[in-house]
């Protein structure tokens, strides 16, 4: 659930940025919680404002965990008090945005590098913690067992610099069908 910062008092929450309530759950899960989430939301034109002061319980009742309520209140207080803008964070390297959002409590390595992958559009994201991507790997390579994140890094270093683009395929190449793949 990222926004732009630099504009939190009329900007609302929507689209397809759904980093927080997705974190290790599946993405089947993730993607009707969301909806869950924007059906509610949209229609009140949230911002991060209203957001932060939104009664818990309300969350709770989309079926949000108790920690992904908490943590999605944290990113909105923190949005409205010293984030950086998406303009300002566009001009700074993986590493340091990475370091900048994972300070934010309930956002760890992989909800920043899913930031840096679907925001901020980077072409050389490997999420290298994500299960799908790990699975995904098992299977190309029919490997006997789960590829660690740091043996996920190793296959990663050739598709390098395109590498978010290999994360989408290996995403992708989990769906049973062509009729699964959600754009």
């Amino acid at each position: 659930m990222f926004i732009d910062p630099s504009s939190t008092s009329n900007h609302t929450f929507g689209g397809d940025r759904w980093e927080i309530i997705g974190q290790q759950i599946n993405t089947n899960t993730a993607q009707m919680l969301f909806q869950k989430f924007l059906d509610y939301a949209e229609p009140k034109g949230w911002t991060a404002k209203t957001l932060a002061n939104v009664d818990s319980e309300s969350l709770r009742a989309l079926g949000i965990s108790r920690y992904k309520t908490r943590y999605l209140k944290t990113w909105a207080i923190a949005l409205q008090n010293d984030f950086p803008p998406l303009s300002e964070l566009e001009t700074w390297d993986d590493l340091s945005v990475i370091e900048r959002l994972t300070v934010i409590k309930g956002i760890g390595p992989w909800t920043a590098q899913l930031f840096l992958l679907f925001r901020l559009r980077r072409q050389d994201i490997l999420p290298s913690q994500d299960l799908g991507i790990r699975i995904a790997i098992q299977k190309l390579y029919q490997l006997p067992d789960r590829p660690s994140p740091k043996q996920v890094f190793e296959y990663g270093k050739n598709w390098q610099p395109y590498r978010s683009l290999a994360s989408w395929y290996l995403w992708r190449s989990l769906s049973a069908t062509v009729s699964q793949i959600h754009l």
